[in-house]
């Protein structure tokens, strides 16, 4: 059962991952951070139960579009510094 949820968990995270990098990449305007974050983004979402209790899409968009900016708010903040 456990390896059952897992893979839906997994499924879930791999429809969520482009448009996550999308989402990464409009707010950072580069590749290398955009991806960094979006690897940040989906280890958030994995831990995160929200995502996966099967919430209405406009739910679901706006937890990924707030997780999205809050982690590349911060990955802009640490390019910003170096």
């Amino acid at each position: 059962m456990v390896g059952l949820e897992q893979d839906r968990k997994i499924d879930k995270l791999r429809e969520l991952e482009i448009i996550g990098y999308r989402l990464c990449y409009g707010l950072l305007q580069s590749e290398r951070l955009a991806h960094e974050a979006a690897k940040e983004l989906l280890l958030r979402l994995f831990r995160d139960s929200r995502i996966f209790a099967g919430a209405a899409a406009g739910c679901e968009a706006k937890l990924l579009r707030r997780e999205a900016a809050e982690v590349c708010r911060r990955y802009r903040s640490q390019a910003a510094g170096h």
